[in-house]
């Protein structure tokens, strides 16, 4: 369950204190009248005494809002330590799991609330940057991202394509702004605010109220609705200086102008998508806690021919469940078979590349990957490596993995020596432009020097 926020309501409708210094209730509506009546059932024959002097208001949807009214401030920090785990276990039993949790109370300041009032089971469904796969490609973007998250107030646009990691690194940020606003920090996808929206059009102008920090994923599923999108450019231009607002964007996402040069206005990160050497450590992680034993050749192939990683993680499911079945790894065979209905494989594969090489020379491509120092099968290999680099913009790292285990000064040699041959070896040159032609036939786009 998410708790998004606990602040200050605008106004003052809830009930006053009586003379015993207890408060009285606030008017009931139809939401609060039924909400009340299944907590109470879910809590048990005798109601808790933080009960009563609660209100419900509940907001219906893909992931439905509850709202918990408080009488005051210090009845929310006493409710807190007796009765806020067992509300929101019956919350997430009678409404769902996807229900979300805001508390309200009447005040005309917002109280300073202690950090990490997120709960320990929220905590836990929202990943955190711990868990992010980083590699030579997106280290700087992270670095640069955890450091922008200290400057409050502040804006980020993170994009990327699918399975680049921009929901991780978005839910990972929401923890981080969680605790540096005190609990007045909202998570929201963009079907959320558009269903929203559509309900209620005043909606952006009622929800930027009592939020310090604001984090969106997929803001492309906005771009059906161009009114929202202009609501939205004209609040990001009113709270810009005491909110932050965080993100996500899709590639192939599209925005009005006015929304997305307000987005890029800030700190816009474009995250790559991930090399062989993170497909590699994903897929070595899935097996893991999949608890499947160590196949290295299974992973390595796995991570070559399968780009997104929520395909990888698909075949890992159905290694296990045939795991599972017969106490065995799947074969060659298998494997081919399951890869071939994996999703989309790497462009010019680094096998189609290792093949155009080794059928040059005359030699095998498992001769090539092999990691000896022959010295007839060093400016294959050389050449190899410098057509895997620039054809499928794989990271050192990753390409040393490729070619036996090498260290990545070494792949950065060959190709730094590649490179210069071009220039001044008009053999070379001739030979590195027919095969990369050759293998460019199966790159959409051409070749993409990185």
């Amino acid at each position: 369950m998410k708790v998004l926020s606990s602040f200050p309501q605008a106004s003052t409708k809830a009930g006053s204190l009586t003379k015993e210094g207890s408060p009285s209730l606030p008017e009931t509506s139809a939401d609060d009248q039924l909400v009340r009546a299944l907590l109470r059932r879910r809590l048990g024959s005798r109601t808790p005494d933080w009960f009563s002097p609660l209100s419900f208001s509940l907001e219906e949807g893909e992931a439905p809002v509850l709202t918990v009214s408080m009488p005051h401030e210090l009845f929310f920090r006493w409710y807190a330590e007796r009765g806020r785990s067992a509300l929101e276990k019956a919350a997430r039993s009678v409404l769902g799991d996807r229900t979300s949790l805001r508390y309200e109370w009447p005040h005309k300041k917002s109280p300073h609330l202690p950090s990490g009032v997120l709960s320990a089971e929220a905590r836990k469904a929202f990943p955190c940057f711990d868990d992010y796969l980083v590699s030579s490609r997106n280290k700087d973007d992270i670095r640069l991202l955890r450091a922008a998250l200290q400057k409050f107030p502040g804006m980020i646009l993170l994009r990327g394509a699918s399975g680049t990691g921009k929901s991780h690194l978005a839910r990972a940020a929401f923890c981080n702004l969680y605790e540096q606003s005190h609990g007045k920090a909202v998570f929201l996808s963009g079907s959320e605010i558009l269903s929203r929206f559509r309900r209620s059009p005043d909606f952006l102008q009622r929800f930027a109220r009592g939020y310090d920090a604001v984090v969106v994923d997929d803001l492309q599923l906005l771009e059906q609705d161009q009114n929202l999108q202009k609501e939205l450019a004209a609040l990001l231009d009113v709270i810009e200086d005491r909110t932050f607002f965080l993100g996500t964007l899709s590639l192939d996402g599209y925005l009005i102008p006015e929304l997305h040069d307000r987005l890029c206005s800030r700190l816009c990160l474009l995250l790559p998508e991930p090399d062989l050497d993170v497909r590699l450590r994903f897929v070595q992680m899935c097996m893991k806690k999949a608890g499947l034993p160590e196949h290295r050749s299974s992973s390595l192939l796995m991570a070559r021919r399968c780009l997104r990683l929520r395909h990888l993680q698909g075949l890992v499911e159905q290694i296990r469940l045939r795991y599972e079945q017969n106490g065995k790894m799947p074969s060659s065979a298998e494997m081919a078979h399951m890869l071939e209905n994996s999703g989309p494989a790497t462009p010019a594969d680094a096998d189609s590349i290792l093949a155009a090489v080794a059928a040059h020379y005359g030699c095998t491509s498992s001769q090539l990957c092999e990691n000896t120092r022959k010295r007839e099968l060093s400016r294959p290999r050389q050449i190899a490596m410098y057509l895997c680099r620039t054809l499928l913009g794989e990271s050192y790292p990753s390409l040393g993995l490729l070619f036996g285990g090498k260290d990545h000064t070494t792949v950065m040699y060959a190709v730094k020596k590649i490179e210069k041959l071009k220039v001044t070896n008009k053999n070379v040159h001739s030979l590195v432009t027919k095969l990369t032609k050759q293998c460019a036939n199966a790159v959409p786009g051409g070749t993409k020097p990185v």
